[in-house]
């Protein structure tokens, strides 16, 4: 009976199929290594000056005539379950086409036979001795040899760098050996979902890493300043196309959204669920002249030793970059006014009395006689980082440095609603995560939160340590503009980072140079 033939061109057009065939070459390669048990694995890469060849040695468990000839040289062929229980990453019976037959020629050694062909032709018989584990060789042509050489060996070196093995990898290339370790930790726990556990670490800047089984599939960019690895709790049949470049339509708008969601609303998938704690019962309140007066002019130098103000041009400058700063590192653009998944702790007992209060309420009458700010117990603390809240930023245990900063945040705010000629009511608290600060409206409520926090990553003890952020004096460019910025995605409703709130948001940088003296009051006594 006449079977269907393929043509030699057929392989080698299969190669499209891949965003980066080397790439998925050098994956495929040491999964079905990995997947045959191998503790440990030789490359290496040689050229001349017409073709290169890899030749890859393993210790795994070597195959039979079966295998061989049935599942590895067979399209669609396959001992493996695609199951992530299995341990197995593959499961489609195509990687053949990728490794051997899309190539100029290969020659495979394994216990006891050896199969040697171009193509989809090859012969294969007994070698008269026996391979502990299998040594695959495989050659291919290219216009520029030593670049793909080149290029091969640095996709190994990718691979180890974005994977979890226990097994130890030696490459050689161009006479130089390296070993390559592993040895990529998942990092901190941060969410789950329908196919896999998110986590974080600081390996890399603006990586996503989607693996399976400690194997990494693919990566996307993030907008993250550290690296996420998404392994996956289902295997490759399951979720992936055949060319394991990508996910099924199913999965991959869900992990597009993830990536999405890091550059529009962190927190929602570092997070399962913020931690709101809300203590007091009553707002703060500004209130503005009927009046409105104009802005103070810059203070005339003094004939002593302090130093005279900043002219307009400098002073711009310094506001305009911090404002900068602010928009690049805000990454949450969304108001929080619905979620329904979140934790509260409403009214806390313990906030009726304490230093918190005398420390903000005396701060702001001294540095406002003119207009009274009233501030009583609303306070709201949001914890987003993943870590236990420490008490150190309770209202009844507040350390020094959260007591200032929290007085110097509640002025910036009152200073800047007045200098904008905005009254209201409004509540003040602090936030622990990577925003460095916020506003939520919460039942009708406008808080705005600021991070007092750092979070320092122990690589060594695997361990999270919160770490003051802000020097109270030499950083207050950065504190008046996280006012300003919060003030316009709460008083002012804008909530996107878009080309109208980078104007107004330069406007009002320099509503707060003109208004310097104002804003320097904030600062006293700290």
């Amino acid at each position: 009976m006449p079977q269907i033939a393929i043509d030699q061109n057929y392989f080698k057009k299969s190669l499209n199929d891949y965003s980066d065939y080397k790439q998925a070459w050098v994956r495929e390669l040491m999964q079905n290594t990995i997947d045959s048990g191998s503790s440990k694995i030789k490359v290496d890469i040689s050229h001349d000056d017409k073709k290169v060849t890899v030749a890859c040695e393993n210790d795994g468990r070597p195959m039979n005539y079966e295998i061989i000839t049935q599942k590895l040289l067979s399209i669609g062929g396959t001992t493996k379950t695609g199951s992530c229980d299995g341990g197995e990453v593959g499961g489609f019976g195509v990687a053949s086409i990728l490794l051997y037959m899309a190539q100029d020629g290969y020659k495979i050694e394994s216990g006891e036979w050896v199969a040697e062909g171009e193509g989809g032709s090859y012969e294969i018989e007994k070698s008269g001795y026996h391979t502990d584990g299998t040594n695959s060789i495989v050659t291919i042509k290219s216009s520029n040899p030593e670049r793909l050489g080149q290029e091969i060996s640095h996709q190994f070196v990718k691979f180890a760098s974005f994977a979890q093995w226990k097994g130890q990898i030696e490459l050689t290339f161009e006479g130089r050996t390296r070993n390559l370790a592993c040895s990529l930790q998942k990092g901190y726990f941060r969410n789950e979902f329908e196919f896999g556990r998110l986590y974080t670490n600081k390996a890399y800047d603006g990586l996503l890493i989607f693996r399976i089984n400690g194997i990494p599939m693919f990566t996307k960019s993030i907008d993250y300043p550290g690296c996420a690895i998404f392994e996956s709790t289902k295997g490759s049949l399951d979720l992936m196309t055949s060319n394991r470049d990508s996910l099924k339509y199913h999965y991959q708008w869900k992990i597009d959204d993830v990536i999405k969601r890091f550059g529009t609303n962190r927190s929602s998938v570092l997070n399962k669920s913020p931690i709101y704690e809300i203590f007091g019962n009553t707002l703060m309140g500004v209130e503005t002249p009927s009046e409105p007066t104009e802005a103070p002019a810059p203070p005339k130098a003094r004939e002593s030793q302090e130093r005279a103000p900043e002219g307009p041009a400098e002073g711009i400058k310094q506001f305009a970059d911090a404002a900068a700063r602010m928009l690049q590192q805000h990454p949450d653009l969304e108001e929080l006014d619905q979620d329904d998944n979140a934790h509260y702790v409403l009214n806390r007992s313990r906030s009726s009395e304490g230093p918190l209060e005398d420390s903000i309420a005396n701060s702001i009458t001294a540095n406002h006689d003119s207009r009274p700010a009233r501030y009583t117990r609303k306070f709201m603390i949001l914890n987003e980082s993943g870590m236990v809240t420490p008490e150190y930023i309770r209202p009844d245990k507040m350390s020094n440095y959260c007591q200032k900063l929290l007085a110097i945040w509640t002025n910036l705010m009152c200073t800047t609603y007045r200098t904008n000629k905005a009254s209201g009511n409004f509540a003040v608290g602090f936030c622990l995560g990577d925003a460095l600060a916020k506003h939520v409206n919460r039942d009708g409520i406008t808080y705005y939160l600021i991070n007092p926090f750092e979070i320092v990553e122990q690589a060594a003890s695997n361990s999270r340590s919160f770490k003051r952020k802000y020097h109270l004096v030499q950083d207050r460019e950065d504190l008046i503009m996280s006012a300003v910025h919060e003030f316009i995605h709460g008083a002012m409703r804008h909530s996107y980072h878009d080309e109208t709130f980078s104007g107004i948001l330069t406007t009002l940088a320099g509503v707060a140079m003109k208004n310097n003296k104002e804003y320097k009051k904030c600062f006293r006594n700290v």
